[in-house]
């Protein structure tokens, strides 16, 4: 008795089995489930093929059956009736092949992993080349880890896009998207702290509205410098000289808008002309009718022709007539 039951068991292991005895000279056994990471994928790939002729089995095994599904797509089922339409497009019939194994195979693209240190390197590239700090001025960390991502298999590559003000500077925002043999498969996004501590010219002592800045009254600093100040001035030579718009408190940040040029010429002060032709300079006195800064134009009367010219401020109570209609009758107007 015991030895019936042995027998009954081996008898429906076998009927449970894939059955891969066919009449056929070539059996096609199909896999259940393969990751594939060529962006096409074969017969061969997915099926393992016997028969005696080893020229029609790898010949069968080249059938190409299309693209591997991307990441986005996810997966492709793949029939033994799709497959029979490949294969008899390549020359073969049902007596030639037969089938066993799984009913279908499942294709899934292969998959690599982005590690989280690959995806804050890749932002942080970004921020280096992009920001307007020095190397040293900058303290760039992020603030938290990302989830590592999977992506498929192939040449990858990332673009780095900010998502916050970009102005590299306090808490920001990058977003790194990931793409695969040029198709984008996955985007993440990267956050970071940005500290920035540079040289920066700072009040030593009260500086009242329309006062000059002088070597006496400013200094440069190494400050940490705040998106409110990141416009902050860090060269003197361009604040020596200038005039104090608004009153700026001691140890203050000074910025390009607390400043405007020096009024070197005022309404209804006498000043010089000066007309210069090759190595010939012409001078002669006129009034301001307006208050000019370096390098502005403005309106000058000739204090014996009553003629109204243009002149070019060039220092303290001196205009150059070199602009507009002055050219033609700038002989006369002196």
């Amino acid at each position: 008795m015991k030895h019936y039951k042995i027998l009954l068991i081996v008898f429906v292991g076998l009927l449970l089995m894939p059955q891969c005895v066919s009449p056929s000279p070539t059996v096609i056994e199909l896999k259940k489930e393969v990751s594939v990471g060529d962006p096409e994928f074969q017969l061969g790939d997915i099926a393992v093929i016997n028969g005696d002729n080893d020229k029609i089995v790898n010949l069968l095994k080249a059938v190409d059956l299309g693209n591997t599904p991307s990441i986005t797509q996810g997966r492709r089922n793949v029939t033994a009736a799709e497959i029979m339409n490949k294969i008899s497009d390549a020359g073969f019939t049902n007596d030639d092949v037969s089938f066993c194994g799984a009913p279908h195979t499942l294709v899934l693209p292969e998959m690599q992993t982005i590690p989280p240190d690959v995806l804050i390197q890749r932002a942080e590239e970004y921020i280096r080349e992009n920001m307007p700090w020095e190397e040293n001025e900058a303290l760039i960390l992020p603030l938290r880890s990302p989830n590592p991502i999977d992506v498929s298999t192939g040449d990858v590559t990332f673009e780095v896009a900010p998502l916050s003000s970009d102005n590299f500077i306090g808490q920001t925002r990058y977003n790194v998207i990931v793409s695969v043999n040029g198709m984008v498969e996955k985007s993440v996004d990267v956050f970071f702290k940005i500290t920035v501590f540079k040289k920066v010219l700072v009040a030593m002592q009260k500086i009242e509205r329309g006062e000059m800045l002088t070597p006496d009254n400013v200094k440069l600093v190494k400050r940490e410098v705040k998106a409110s100040t990141q416009d902050a001035i860090s060269k003197p030579e361009l604040a020596l000289g200038m005039i104090a718009r608004r009153t700026i408190a001691e140890q203050k940040i000074i910025k390009e808008a607390y400043l405007s040029m020096p009024v070197l010429v005022q309404a209804r002060n006498a000043v010089k002309m000066i007309v210069q032709s090759g190595q010939m300079t012409i001078t002669s006195l006129g009034v301001a009718l307006e208050n000019g800064s370096l390098g502005q134009f403005v309106r000058v009367q000739n204090i014996d022709s009553k003629k109204v010219v243009y002149g070019r401020v060039v220092g303290f109570r001196q205009v150059l007539l070199d602009g507009f209609d002055n050219q033609s009758n700038i002989g006369n107007e002196l």
